[in-house]
Formats: C-alpha cells, sequence, structure tokens
C-alpha cells in the first residue's frame, strides 16, 4: 500500500486522483496482505522508477508552472503588430487568480511593448490556460529572444519558462504602384494648375508623414520644374493595401517649352521605391490676351440723369486667364476711356479662365439727351486693349417720368392728357361755350383758362365767365367803340361766335390764329398719311400685300376712319386749307379706296382673318407712331379684330409743341394744328 501511494505522490497526481489511490491501495491491503518479499520488490521496483518521494503532508501549498506549448512568428517587421499564444500548465498546489497578481511575464527584456499578460480566467492546479496577446515588433532589425514565465509579482517568479524562440526582426519591404496621373498637356508660362496623382501601397511598410514619406518629382530624379520636388501625404498614414490621392497645383515653366511630368514614391534618406507614373509630355506656351462679345443688354432708350443696369457678356478666347488683381478690366470705347456713361472702367470680381465667360453687371448714368452709340472692350491695363468691342445704339431723352403732356384742340381748350410714355390719363369734350359734356374738368380748361373748381366759372383773368350761360359775369373793362359798335354786349363772349374766336384776357375777342409754320407741319402729316394709306390700301386691294402690311395699313389709317384720324384730315383740308383742290381730289379718290378695302373686310371671312392674322403679328408692338413721332395710337386687347382706340384728331396732326414752366414743372403739349369743325 505504501509503494502505491510513494508512485501517486511521485508523478504530481492531483489531490482527487491521489484519494483514488489511496482507497486503491485500501482495498488492495484488504484483500491481500502483502509478503515481506512482495513488498521489496515493489519497492526495489519504485526505486527503479525513480519515484520522488511522498510529499510532507504538513508542507505548505506551493506554486509551480511549466510552459507546454507557445506559438510565435519566427521574423517579423519592425514596429508590426503579431497576434501570439502561449499555454503554461499549473503544475503547483495553489489557484492561479486575478487577484493574487498571477501573471505571464516577459524573460530578456521589454522590447515587445508588453512586459505582462493577465490570466484569462481562474486557474487552479493541473489546469493549463492559454495566453492570447498581441506583440509589437521592435523598432530596430535584429534578432531577439521570444520567452515567458509565470510571476506572481510582489512574490516570487516560478515554474519552468515556456521553449526560447529567437526572432528575426526585419525592416519592411517598401513598394508602390501607380494608379492614375490626370493633368492638363497645354499649359501657359508662369500659370499655375491643378495635377492628381494617385499611388497604390503594395508594400510591406505604412507610409507616414512622421516617417517622412512624400510624393517625388521625377523625369529627371528630384527635379523642380514644377516649383518644388516634394508633395507630402495628405493623410496621416497609408497602410499596406490602401491608395492615396495627391492632388496638388504645379506652376508651369517660365520658359516656353516641352517638359516632362512624372511623380513616384520616395521616403526621405531611404530614396525612392516603387513604379512611377507614366511621362506626361506638356506643351508650354506664352500666354496671349484675347476676347469675343457674347452678347450686350443695354436699354434702347434712355432719360437723361437716370441709371440703368447694363450687362455685358465677354468669352476669354485668350490664352491667359483674367484675374483680380492683375488690371482686367472692361473699358469704355467710342471712344477710349471716356466717362459718358458715368464710369469708364468695370473689373473683373472673379477669375476668367481661357473658355469661360463672365458678364458685367453695372449701372450707368444718362448723358445729355442724344442718339449715342455704347461700347464696352475688355483691357488689360498697362499692357494692351484686346478683342473686339460690344456696342449697341441708345437713344437718351428728356426724363418724362414726371412730366404729363396736354393735347388741345384748334382753340387752346385741353381735350386730352398722356403721361411722358403716351399713355391716356384722361379725355374732356366741351359744349361749343366751354362746358365740360362729359371726361375730366382739367384745371386749365376752356380755351387755356383756369376752371374755378368752386364756382364751376372760368377765370379770364380780367373776369370770371360762366360756360353754362356763355356770359361774363362782370362788363367788359373794354369801352364800346362808337364807330363800329365793337364792346357792345359787355357781357357777351367771343362775339357770340365760339367756334371761331377766342378771350385771351377777358376783354376782346381774337381769332384763332393757324401760323404759317403750323399749316407747313400740317401738310406734311397729311401727305405721309395719305401716301402711306394710298400704296399700302392698293397693295392689300389687290390682294399682293402680306399679312404684316394688311396690319401696316390698319394701323397707318384704315382703321381711322372710325377713330376720326382719317375724317380728321378731310377736316382739316375743309377748316383750315392744309390741302390744295388736287390734293383734296386725291383723297377723296383714295378715301373711296379705304372704304372698299372696309366693306371687303367686314364682307370676306377668309381676306378678314388674313388681316386679323397681321394685326396679332403686330399687335406686340402697342405704341404705333406716325412717321415724325408725334400721333399716337393704341392697339386694344381687341387688336386682333384691327379696332384701334386713340386720341382722335390728335393723333394724326402736326408735331407736338412742349412747353415746360419753370416755376410748377408743368409740361403742356400744344397741338399746331387742330379741327375746326365741319
Amino acid at each position: 500500500m505504501m509503494a502505491v501511494l510513494r508512485f501517486a505522490q511521485a508523478v504530481q497526481l492531483s489531490a482527487k486522483t491521489y484519494l483514488v489511490w489511496v482507497m486503491l491501495a485500501l482495498l488492495i491491503s484488504w484483500a491481500a496482505p502483502v509478503s515481506d518479499t512482495y513488498a521489496q520488490t515493489v519497492t526495489d521496483n519504485a526505486t527503479m522508477m525513480r519515484a520522488p518521494p511522498p510529499p510532507d503532508e504538513d508542507a505548505p501549498p506551493f506554486n509551480d508552472a511549466r510552459g507546454v506549448i507557445q506559438d510565435v512568428p519566427r521574423t517579423m517587421i519592425t514596429n508590426q503588430v503579431y497576434d501570439v499564444w502561449v499555454m503554461m500548465k499549473n503544475t503547483g498546489t495553489l489557484e492561479w487568480n486575478s487577484w493574487g497578481n498571477y501573471r505571464l511575464g516577459v524573460i530578456g527584456g521589454d522590447y515587445w511593448g508588453i512586459g505582462r499578460v493577465e490570466l484569462p480566467g481562474i486557474v487552479p492546479p493541473d489546469s493549463s490556460p492559454t495566453f492570447r496577446f498581441q506583440v509589437r515588433a521592435p523598432s530596430t532589425p535584429g534578432t531577439y529572444t521570444f520567452q515567458w514565465r509565470m510571476v506572481q509579482d510582489g512574490v516570487e517568479w516560478f515554474g519552468v519558462p515556456s521553449t526560447a524562440v529567437t526572432v528575426t526582426v526585419r525592416d519592411p519591404i517598401n513598394n508602390a504602384s501607380y494608379v492614375s496621373h490626370y493633368q492638363t498637356t497645354e499649359m501657359q508660362t508662369g500659370q499655375r494648375y491643378d495635377v492628381s496623382v494617385t499611388m497604390y501601397n503594395n508594400g510591406e511598410s505604412t507610409w507616414s508623414r512622421a516617417l517622412e514619406y512624400t510624393l517625388m518629382a521625377q523625369g529627371p530624379h528630384n527635379n523642380t520644374t514644377w516649383g518644388f520636388n516634394r508633395v507630402p501625404l495628405p493623410v496621416a498614414e497609408v497602410r499596406p493595401g490602401e491608395s492615396v490621392t495627391f492632388t496638388f497645383p504645379v506652376t508651369a515653366p517660365a520658359t516656353a517649352g516641352a517638359y516632362i511630368s512624372q511623380w513616384g514614391m520616395q521616403r526621405e534618406r531611404y530614396g525612392s521605391f516603387g513604379v512611377s507614373t507614366n511621362a506626361v509630355s506638356v506643351n508650354v506656351t506664352a500666354p496671349y490676351n484675347d476676347a469675343q462679345v457674347v452678347s450686350v443688354n443695354v436699354p434702347a432708350r434712355m432719360q437723361t440723369r437716370q441709371s440703368y443696369n447694363v450687362a455685358v457678356t465677354m468669352r476669354n478666347s485668350g490664352t491667359t486667364t483674367w484675374a483680380p488683381g492683375a488690371n482686367y478690366n472692361l473699358g469704355s470705347q467710342n471712344p477710349h476711356d471716356n466717362q459718358i456713361w458715368g464710369l469708364g472702367r468695370v473689373a473683373v470680381a472673379t477669375p476668367v479662365a481661357p473658355g469661360q465667360q463672365y458678364t458685367f453687371n453695372f449701372p450707368v448714368t444718362a448723358p445729355a439727351p442724344g442718339d449715342y452709340t455704347m461700347q464696352w472692350g475688355m483691357v488689360q491695363d498697362g499692357v494692351q486693349w484686346f478683342g473686339p468691342g460690344a456696342s449697341s445704339p441708345v437713344t437718351v431723352t428728356e426724363d418724362l417720368s414726371r412730366v404729363t403732356f396736354i393735347h388741345t384742340d384748334g382753340l387752346g381748350s385741353p381735350v386730352a392728357r398722356t403721361d411722358g410714355n403716351g399713355n391716356p390719363v384722361s379725355q374732356s369734350r366741351y359744349e361749343p361755350y366751354g362746358y365740360v359734356a362729359s371726361g375730366a374738368t382739367p384745371t386749365i380748361g376752356f380755351t387755356g383758362h383756369v376752371n374755378d373748381a368752386d364756382t364751376g366759372l372760368t377765370y379770364m383773368q380780367q373776369r370770371y365767365y360762366d360756360p353754362v350761360a356763355g356770359r361774363f359775369l362782370s362788363i367788359d373793362p373794354v369801352v364800346t367803340d362808337a364807330n363800329t359798335g365793337s364792346s357792345f354786349n359787355r357781357y357777351a363772349y367771343a362775339i357770340n361766335n365760339p367756334f371761331k374766336f377766342i378771350d385771351p384776357d377777358g376783354r376782346k375777342e381774337e381769332q384763332r390764329e393757324i401760323t404759317p409754320e403750323d399749316r407747313r407741319r400740317a401738310r406734311e402729316e397729311a401727305r405721309k398719311i395719305y401716301e402711306e394709306t394710298r400704296i399700302t390700301t392698293q397693295r392689300c386691294a389687290e390682294q399682293t400685300c402680306t399679312n404684316s402690311e394688311n396690319a401696316v395699313a390698319a394701323l397707318q389709317g384704315i382703321w381711322s376712319v372710325f377713330t376720326g384720324a382719317g375724317n380728321s384730315i378731310r377736316f382739316v383740308a375743309r377748316g383750315i386749307g392744309v390741302l390744295g383742290p388736287e390734293e383734296k381730289k386725291k383723297w377723296n379718290e383714295e378715301s373711296k379706296r379705304v372704304d372698299d378695302f372696309v366693306s371687303r373686310y367686314r364682307n370676306d371671312p377668309a381676306f378678314k382673318r388674313e388681316v386679323d392674322q397681321g394685326a396679332r403679328d403686330v399687335a406686340g408692338k402697342v405704341l404705333t407712331e406716325n412717321s415724325n413721332g408725334a400721333g399716337k395710337a393704341y392697339i386694344s386687347a381687341r387688336a386682333a379684330t384691327g379696332i384701334i382706340t386713340g386720341l382722335g384728331p390728335a393723333a394724326v396732326i402736326g408735331d407736338t409743341v412742349r412747353a415746360v414752366e419753370q416755376g410748377n414743372g408743368m409740361a403742356e403739349s400744344l397741338i399746331s394744328g387742330g379741327i375746326l369743325g365741319e
């Protein structure tokens, strides 16, 4: 029995297994007592097995361990991290746990980046835990010993360590290949251009800024053709298997010619490595300025001293970039550097590369009235003017925004008011003695005298006049002429003939005079309308005119028969003798042709559609003026039917005579001739 027990102790069985062996020994001793000879044999045999003596049951527990197996790379790359594991066996009698400060410890120096490895859990005696952890290879190439042993920190190192493994540590292999290389192949001397190069890390090393990995100019090696020879990494590091894109500007050489652009990876003090990009041939030329006009947006009509927005779009057709601060401007021309429009330069606000467009938006101030040709061109101040000029005709007139034109009849009575654009504001119609029968009651009323709104009377300077009664309210300050009887009726107005006479100041009647200039202008207008109507009407009557000509015919007088424009010429001819006998005869003949045209329009649906279409073609031109700009007609909303509304006789008679009173800013338009009535 003692031999069995000694054998169990010798092989260091666990407590449970040891107990089994004790029970087995008891059974053997009960079943068959052993003779002294057999016991000696067992003893001798046990001695032959060299089994250690059984432990002293009174001995204290102890730590012990031995390395079983481990896995570690035999070759490593400097500074790289590797996964390893070590299996240790608890051959002692004490349990390993974290609160007892049991750990796996490195032997030989802390060059693996870790000196202690925590237990994977509680480790009872006779168990074999596996320690899995990461180590970092030393930063210096060489051979290193990898070995570990159990330790109870603060107490002791114990047990047999793991097998010592020699690990060779070397520097990583640098390698690179290029993925892409984008850049322009045409450059101008001294200009900046963007280049993009993408490189792939197919080596073992991690490219990092800290280790001074950069992109280097090649072809020739380490050249500074493009202004520099190094491009730093755009990221902190690039691991093996990753790509990185370098985007950077280069400056073209100052001398025109053919150059090579090529790039590759390098590490400072270690040299270049990997495959460089393909060599790109770049043609560098000297720059030149040029421009093309794209569009000009200028109001065709302006009013003096008013501000207007102008837009001029130019295309850069040269090879230079119009850069702010490089003296590129839009300059006034016709003549060069003029200040007609309030400024002579408009600067480029943003860079304009070759092929790009740029729109100059700027305000101008209209100059004195007149006809101008506004022109602008590109200039690099201090260098040259270049490219064609952008021009546009402009007509500048007086500011009519606050002007009201008063249109009068032959007696000087205001019959209509229009604004500065010719739009009707109001109309008035008078009874023979001046009472306003319809429309607006103007402040300046019958024969140009002031209407008193409170009393309804007309103030004629010397006396008040009642237009309802046709009489003055006080006697004539001019005494009766004893020889002629003139002013005998001292309350009468215009000797009771208000169609022919007026009373300028309330004292004595006067006949309305038509000056020779009035007659000349009216004659010119009548002849123009006569000639235009005759020619166009004859064409349209013969069906040889176009739709647009039909519409023009309508606008120039055919429909004026209904609005009074055509009749007004007849009235003028009869009333003031504008047309001579032969002209009257011709006009009457042409009037019949007009009537025939109107009749055909009313009764021939196909012809009516043709004329209506022509009217639609020009309906957008709402304002139609006679040849001298004095008369105006307005196409109504029913323009397609050819119906025209207007100011009646005022639309076709003479030029407008404008008078502006400086004191109150009032503007009047006095018709030089008028309808005297049938």
